[in-house]
């Protein structure tokens, strides 16, 4: 079943990041070093004006439709407060009144952090030389062929099993990776027969049924079809909504030279690798990371290099690129465990305006409920303002866990207003 564009943008895999803040109390005035916020503020801390509703603007403490806030300009109409649960009646918070600024205040509240995820475009070649048989032959002691060993498998079923069997690597990093498919070849239509499955998280279910047990078959149109899932992925350097839209990979699987959709004698496209190349360049000015990974040896090395190049955005006829050459099932399923494994991320992406650089030391970051040492090999750093990352083993365990808890809490004079 093929999905549609936008849910190419949806942002999933998240996981829960609670930030406490410190109220000021009536009767007290603690340094402001003791007032604490979210690193997302949602709600903020900080002076605003107040409205005729009783609700701060700028750095808000909290809402109602009750009287003016605590020394507001303007009295509303009575009412209670919102954004506040369980309010405490310290907080400095007066049923109404005229005149003077409102109080600094940090409420508490609860926000969601987001793992920045990769999008994983898998671009399988489905011609009907994929089924040709797959890996060396067994010999036996004397250097014959062994009559007594397995059977070998076809290309074609050996990237379905690493793609989609119950170990393939998609049913087994869906929750953090949204994989999507592009088959190409050109039966009974060209270039991708069954239409592309875009990529989201959880996926598998869709796309085994697309990985069937016999590829399209006859030629293969890698360009085109390249061509058009670059133009369906997005620019990973861009935002949407302020929220990153993560890396966007493709991985790109075939066995032969690639031709195109028509044209040649008796129907046969000759092999033409200019499409392949403008598709592999269009990629690249949209930053989009590509691999190259050969099924057999029947393709030009050459080519598949400068793809490889393009792709790793290196120069593309002196870069040295890997193109890899995995050479039965058990290896062709850790080149791709490697290489997906490899761009799942331990950055989070924070709402806001984030951290002040520098400032990251003076909040504490728990981990599965332990404090996790700023700046430390297994602890965590401001990568930027907006992204904090988890380094080292507990970079780790947090990549393989789809349920993994943040906690962190910063002082107030930390955190961007914004």
């Amino acid at each position: 079943m093929a999905h549609t564009l936008p849910t190419l943008l949806g942002w999933e895999g998240r996981v829960t990041t609670m930030l406490r803040l410190k109220r000021r109390r009536a009767g007290h005035a603690p340094a402001l070093g003791a007032l604490f916020c979210a690193l997302f503020l949602a709600t903020g801390c900080g002076a605003g004006d107040a409205d005729q509703g009783g609700r701060y603007t700028g750095n808000q403490v909290a809402s109602g439709n009750g009287g003016g806030g605590a020394g507001g300009r303007t009295g509303g109409s009575g009412g209670g407060l919102t954004g506040i649960d369980n309010p405490d009646p310290n907080d400095v918070i007066q049923p109404g009144g005229t005149g003077g600024e409102p109080e600094n205040n940090c409420a508490e509240v609860t926000i969601t952090a987001s793992r920045i995820l990769p999008t994983v475009m898998l671009v399988v070649d489905g011609s009907t030389s994929m089924e040709d048989l797959y890996g060396p032959e067994a010999v036996n002691d004397a250097g014959m062929p062994d009559p007594m060993a397995p059977a070998r498998p076809t290309r074609w079923a050996s990237v379905r099993e690493a793609l989609v069997g119950p170990e393939g690597v998609v049913p087994s990093l869906q929750g953090l990776v949204r994989f999507g498919l592009a088959v190409f070849g050109t039966q009974p239509t060209c270039p991708i027969p069954n239409g592309v499955i875009a990529p989201e998280l959880n996926n598998a279910g869709p796309i085994t049924p697309a990985v069937p047990a016999t590829p399209p078959g006859f030629t293969t149109p890698t360009g085109p079809a390249l061509d058009m899932v670059v133009d369906m992925l997005p620019d990973p350097t861009l935002v949407l909504d302020g929220t990153p839209i993560g890396p966007q990979i493709i991985l790109l699987a075939t066995d032969g030279d690639p031709n195109s959709c028509e044209g040649g004698f008796l129907g046969i496209p000759p092999t033409d690798y200019v499409p392949s190349i403008n598709a592999a360049l269009k990629a690249q000015a949209k930053h989009l990371k590509m691999y190259v990974v050969s099924v057999g040896q029947d393709a030009a090395a050459a080519h598949l290099q400068e793809m490889a190049n393009i792709g790793a955005n290196v120069d593309r006829m002196t870069g040295g690129a890997t193109v890899y050459y995995p050479d039965n099932t058990a290896a062709l399923k850790e080149t791709l465990e490697t290489l997906i494994g490899a761009e799942l991320s331990c950055d989070l992406a924070l709402d806001g305006q984030g951290v002040k650089l520098g400032q990251e030391c003076t909040g504490t970051v728990m981990f599965e409920g332990q404090p996790l040492e700023c700046n430390g090999d297994n602890g965590f750093e401001l990568k930027d303002p907006k992204t904090l990352t988890i380094k080292g083993t507990t970079c780790e365990t947090y990549k393989s866990s789809i349920d993994s808890t943040v906690s962190a809490v910063f002082p107030c004079e930390s955190i961007i207003p914004g």
